[in-house]
């Protein structure tokens, strides 16, 4: 499993010097992209009409560009991609389970307060929120870090909505284990026969309320929670394999069996993010209160205090790096900037059923 975070970003001295604190609660922050019912209610459809799909082709796009570094040549392209515009989408913040039906039919995604989040955020086309409401606020992708899909857009359509600025974690259901084992390379995708997002949510509901980044690799799901189990060791193992995110039908209940994102565990995603951030935050403090010049003893300095965030993180209460490795960070000057280099190994715990496996077997 991949569990190696890698430094390699550069820090601009003069916007370092006026650079401010960084709010690192997106980290927490949970979209779910749903169908608004606001249409729904003004039009007075009939409640037994499906729910309309968002589907890509009603979607307005921009054009970003990209940097693209050629691995055997170290050249660097400009690219362009087109990405879904956010400017037409609103969200809307819920802190009670009971006011969803509010805003959305959806009726799954109160599984993440299951989880323990006290509070979550609907992803709607701005033509689906009403406009007088007072809670709805405009989609900045920044302000976010994980963003759950749902039944409400087909998993065909979701895979291709890449949101302009949104660098975070994106989470599917599929009940494709040929698909699944596509999106698990680069996303967080569960497996379910029905294609319900109820276990992914409280998944994500626990994942996100807790105070650190540890091993999440253990959880029992409420008993509530109707999300497909796995009954057999050889498809718990496949599954594994192939970073699948998964619920065995475990002794105490439906139990998480694995829960990754881009060919790692979960937490890797997280750990590194805020790995990152700390580092620069770390570096940037020293340029602000300091001034260095550029001298080999002031680069030095810098790396000590970079390097400090990572021996933090290798002990407790966080535990996120394993400190039996040499984490280590570089810092080299060019031009107007820092440069940092390094690595560091995520602290991986494997997941308690593959050295205690408790499957029921299928009868």
């Amino acid at each position: 499993m991949s569990n190696t975070l890698v430094f390699d970003y550069a820090v601009s001295i003069s916007e370092a010097q006026n650079a401010t604190n960084v709010d690192y609660s997106f980290l927490n922050k949970c979209l779910v992209l749903v169908t608004g019912s606001y249409e729904e209610a003004k039009s007075k459809k009939s409640e037994t009409k499906p729910t309309p799909k968002i589907t890509n082709k009603q979607l307005k796009t921009v054009q970003k560009k990209f940097a693209v570094v050629d691995g055997r040549t170290g050249k660097t392209t400009t690219k362009t991609r087109e990405l879904i515009d956010p400017s037409q989408f609103k969200v809307v913040p819920v802190y009670d389970p009971t006011t969803v039906e509010n805003y959305t039919d959806n009726k799954e995604v109160a599984y993440l307060m299951t989880g323990g989040l006290e509070k979550f955020y609907l992803l709607m086309l701005a033509s689906e929120v009403d406009p007088e409401n007072a809670e709805a606020i405009d989609f900045d992708p920044t302000d976010y870090f994980t963003l759950c899909f749902s039944t409400d857009v087909d998993i065909a359509d979701a895979q291709n909505l890449s949101f302009a600025d949104f660098s975070g974690v994106r989470a599917f259901v599929t009940t494709d284990k040929a698909q699944a084992e596509e999106l698990a390379q680069t996303d967080t995708v569960f497996f379910d026969e029905y294609g319900s997002y109820t276990g992914c949510y409280e998944a994500f509901g626990r994942l996100l309320s807790l105070p650190f980044w540890r091993n999440c690799q253990y959880y029992v799901l409420d008993s509530t929670n109707t999300a497909t189990t796995i009954k057999t060791v050889g498809e718990a193992d496949d599954l594994f394999n192939k970073r699948i995110s998964f619920f065995l039908n475990g002794s105490d209940g439906a139990t998480l069996g694995f829960f990754g994102n881009g060919n790692a565990a979960i937490t890797k995603a997280y750990v590194d993010r805020l790995a990152r951030l700390k580092t620069q935050e770390a570096i940037t403090g020293y340029i602000q209160v300091n001034t260095p010049n550029n001298t080999s003893v002031q680069r030095v300095n810098i790396e000590e205090s970079a390097a400090a965030v990572i021996t933090e993180y290798e002990s407790y209460p966080f535990f996120y790096l394993d400190s039996d490795v040499d984490n280590f960070i570089n810092i080299t000057k060019s031009d107007e900037q820092y440069v940092v280099a390094g690595k560091a190994a995520i602290k991986d715990a494997e997941p308690i059923w593959r050295a205690n496996i408790e499957v029921t077997e299928a009868q």
